[in-house]
């Protein structure tokens, strides 16, 4: 069944509290897009489009030529093309997920931190753990590998019974120091390690031989990558960015049907976008794992749990 929606978008820009170091540059502003649907009965429908081009989506400027292309009014459903896949987040979403009125996000739902790399970590924790985080992520591979070791120790024994401690090294170490870095590590020390090397071919050869948990984060930044990494036998956990996956309930579906392991990552999107996928992982009863999605406090708003 077919509906006709008016419809709207415009930019938006959020200046970092500090730029973002990313390993294509230095990341000072975040750009997107919100669009707005507004059905017969004059009620309103919200949608973000938050691309990360270099993590695997659309560019911004692709998003606006194809809100452009659309005019003022949308015969629902919008087909958008997979190479769009932030766009067709915020069109999957903005129907089921983004209407009005836009409620507060839950303060019942479990966030991951994210600490600063290197010694800053030390003390980083304590801020976030008196506000009631007990899950903490930490980027590697920022250094040496042997010197972040030795401040992973310390950090270990510094944390509170009851933390959780998530390395994030974003593709960026060798398959050798992905393994020294293993080694190393106590058992059960950590919730598990994120990326450490940008093969999937190495991911699997690393899951094969330590009884570590690995996740895989940017070998699946959209769902066809997804499917790929999952057809290879990737059976480990899945850290996914659903504003830039493509449409929310084809990425449902997949999720479901297989029974991953997800753990749900910001785009550093607003909470529009964050509300949608909020909405979206109560209804798929992905409420296991911590959600990487506390973002507020690198835009220098209210440090805590994300808030529009």
């Amino acid at each position: 069944m077919t509906s006709n929606y008016l419809f709207s978008f415009g930019r938006y820009q959020r200046p970092f509290l500090y730029p973002l170091q990313t390993a294509h540059g230095q990341w000072s502003v975040r750009e997107g897009l919100i669009i707005q649907l507004i059905d017969a009965a004059g009620k309103n429908y919200w949608g973000e489009i938050a691309p990360i081009p270099w993590f695997g989506s659309e560019s911004l400027a692709q998003a606006i030529e194809f809100c452009t292309s659309l005019g003022d009014a949308v015969c629902w459903p919008v087909v958008v093309p997979d190479q769009l896949p932030a766009t067709q987040f915020a069109f999957s979403s903005a129907i089921p997920y983004g209407y009005e009125p836009l409620e507060p996000i839950s303060a019942d739902v479990s966030w991951s931190f994210l600490l600063p790399a290197g010694e800053k970590v030390l003390e980083a924790w304590q801020q976030p753990w008196e506000l009631g985080y007990r899950t903490f992520k930490w980027k590697i591979g920022v250094a040496e590998i042997a010197k972040e070791l030795v401040i992973f120790d310390r950090l270990l024994t510094a944390l509170p019974q009851g933390a959780k401690l998530r390395l994030d090294a974003n593709a960026g170490l060798s398959y050798i120091d992905a393994c020294t870095c293993l080694s190393s590590l106590p058992t059960g020390a950590i919730e598990f390690l994120e990326q450490p090397v940008a093969s999937l071919t190495e991911m699997l050869r690393l899951a094969e031989r330590f009884d570590t948990p690995l996740a895989v984060d940017e070998l699946v930044s959209n769902l066809g990558r997804l499917r790929h990494c999952y057809e290879q036998g990737w059976r480990g956990i899945y850290v996914i960015k659903p504003c830039i996956a493509g449409s929310l309930a084809a990425l449902g579906d997949f999720i479901q049907e297989r029974q991953l392991d997800v753990v749900l990552s910001s785009s550093l999107e607003s909470s529009i976008g964050q509300r949608a996928v909020l909405r979206w992982s109560e209804e798929q009863e992905m409420q296991g794992r911590a959600a990487g999605m506390a973002t507020s406090s690198w835009f220098g708003l209210e440090h805590g749990k994300p808030r529009i």
